[in-house]
């Protein structure tokens, strides 16, 4: 009696490529085929693995710092990217703790050198907040690291407004900050300084 068992799954593997500079992450399907017969005098097994096709996406490493009801924080090793998506107006709390996250993170573990902040969810900003970030996060953020920032926004009036004033400082410590309105573009931008 001839038994076939097989088991399909999808694999991200990281692949360090000999001529580059980077490692990619690529992802593949794989199946085991294992075969085994009762039947045979002889304990007859056999197992094959099969790439059965390399899938049609390269995915980065996402490490998801912290998450909690006002923001997503996280950081894709490959882009040295740190990432906020605010999921709500945050409390002054709560903004510092998530630029706190990415900052704390460049100093110990990686560095962070481009930031991503979706903020299309994020409310309008406090005063205060604005100059908590410009006047004491970003030199911080800078001096460990960061190089470039671009924000994803929906256009708002007070929006607008809020990132005007934090561009008119930023200029001063060199790193760049660009508006987007999605975040293909963002990410596209970003790449470009890799």
């Amino acid at each position: 009696m001839l038994f076939l068992y097989s088991l399909t799954f999808n694999r991200c593997s990281r692949i360090k490529i000999d001529f580059g500079f980077e490692t990619e992450y690529l992802c593949y399907q794989i199946q085991f085929i294992y075969k085994f017969n009762l039947n045979s005098k002889k304990d007859q097994h056999n197992l094959n693995v099969i790439v059965v096709s390399k899938l049609n996406y390269s995915k980065s490493m996402k490490n998801i710092l912290d998450d909690n009801e006002f923001a997503e924080v996280s950081y894709e090793t490959d882009l040295k990217l740190g990432k906020i998506i605010w999921k709500k107006k945050p409390t002054f709390e709560a903004y510092q703790k998530a630029f706190l996250t990415l900052v704390e993170h460049s100093k110990e573990k990686q560095v962070v050198e481009s930031v991503m902040t979706d903020t299309r969810n994020q409310g309008v900003v406090s005063p205060e907040n604005r100059k908590w970030l410009v006047g004491e996060c970003l030199p911080v953020a800078v001096k460990v690291g960061l190089k470039q920032i671009a924000v994803i926004f929906d256009g708002g009036v007070f929006k607008q407004y809020y990132l005007n004033m934090i561009l008119k400082v930023i200029n001063k410590y060199g790193a760049p900050m660009k508006l987007f309105k999605n975040e293909e573009d963002a990410l596209n931008w970003i790449k470009s300084f890799s």
